[in-house]
């Protein structure tokens, strides 16, 4: 059931990705730290998403509820320098939402990277 909620604004899940993406790579710094943001090709792709629900039994204690939790890994292509070499997977992201029913509507909570 949440799964078919939340197709109805996939589209508007897309954008936040992609916008959480942009902002990420918006604030990198160039130079020698990963990530380098000169290293970048500024393409990315989707890679994978999941859906899981959160619902411990804890919970209740704290004021806490059920959530349906969604992620996007996102890879954002390394330029390479040398010749007929292809660009490749650098660095990912993953944009992580929670699915608030009650409202019917998606919360983005964070975005975390890794090498790749």
């Amino acid at each position: 059931m949440d799964y078919d909620a939340l197709q109805h604004v996939r589209a508007a899940i897309d954008a936040e990705v992609w916008r959480r993406v942009a902002q990420y790579v918006s604030g990198l710094p160039s130079g020698n730290a990963f990530p380098d943001l000169d290293k970048l090709t500024g393409e990315c792709y989707l890679s994978a998403e999941r859906y899981w629900v959160q619902d411990e039994p804890w919970f209740a204690k704290v004021g806490r509820q059920r959530e349906v939790c969604l992620s996007f890994f996102a890879r954002c292509l390394e330029r390479q320098t040398a010749l007929n070499a292809a660009d490749r997977d650098y660095l990912g992201l993953e944009v992580h939402f929670r699915w608030l029913r009650a409202l019917g509507r998606f919360q983005w909570t964070a975005t975390d990277s890794s090498s790749i």
